[in-house]
């Protein structure tokens, strides 16, 4: 029976100022914010002009609105639940580049935001190298676009070993994941098996969600999960740690928003 390697060492990723640097204000046209229940339904839906999500919560605007994973946002209990739909149009000629801080402008001023960065000791999954080295294959010099995965596996596309733990890792285990394995560049990865275990928790949180049992743990218990296997075959492992990460500290935000 597989089971994670438990470590106490404690690394430090990306020292964080205690503060957030000054930069230019960007907003929004026109924005309309309102509270709605914590059962309504994520929906998220923009153009080239209008952004229009529904069913989110404070945890993940604040997170999208200073590029940070949802985790790694600390503050009361309440951004979890409460849930908000947004309505915001773009400035005419704005870049969407800058869609993050127009953003976090709103929360400053419908909820009245303030935040500052600092590191904490979170409790994480660690994605390493394992002992052989890895199994990776890197990105073709000759892959352009998706039009050319035919020509190698179609079933994979490039990703960094970030965003592979990220975006995909992180789902399939319930827990945050973080890549220390230092590799750059893009990889070709196959996250078909993944996005199955997804699929697959998913189905359970909603049978556990019926019977009124959840698990909300930060870090979930892998024992015997097919992620092992995945992730092994890539010549990489999963660990259990505690990271000196740098996080977004909520001070002070209203749980209503102002007046539209």
């Amino acid at each position: 029976m597989k089971r994670l390697i438990l470590s106490v060492s404690v690394i430090l990723i990306g020292l964080p100022t205690s503060t957030l640097l000054s930069q230019p204000r960007y907003s929004f046209e026109a924005a309309s914010i309102k509270a709605v229940p914590a059962t309504t339904r994520v929906v998220l839906k923009d153009d080239a002009s209008l952004i229009e999500d529904e069913g989110v919560t404070m945890e993940t605007l604040v997170a999208s609105s200073y590029r940070e994973q949802a985790y790694r946002v600390i503050g009361p209990d309440w951004i979890k639940t409460a849930k908000f739909n947004i309505s915001a149009k773009l400035p005419s000629g704005n870049s969407r580049d800058h869609l993050p801080e127009m953003m976090q402008t709103l929360l400053e001023d419908r909820f009245k935001l303030t935040v500052h960065r600092e590191a904490r000791e979170l409790k994480v999954y660690a994605l390493t190298v394992g002992s052989r080295g890895p199994k990776l294959t890197p990105r073709p010099n000759a892959y352009v676009a998706a039009t050319d995965a035919m020509a190698f596996d179609p079933s994979a596309h490039p990703l960094t070993l970030d965003a592979y733990a990220n975006n995909f890792l992180s789902l399939a285990v319930g827990s945050p994941v973080v890549d220390i394995t230092e590799l750059k560049g893009e990889y070709m990865m196959n996250t078909s098996l993944l996005m199955k275990v997804v699929r697959e928790r998913r189905l359970a949180g909603y049978a556990a969600a019926k019977t009124g049992i959840s698990d909300n743990s930060a870090v979930v218990d892998l024992t015997n999960s097919p992620v092992f296997d995945i992730v092994e075959a890539l010549g990489l492992k999963l660990e259990s740690r505690k990271l000196l990460l740098s996080v977004i500290v909520i001070d002070h935000v209203e749980n209503t928003p102002s007046e539209n």
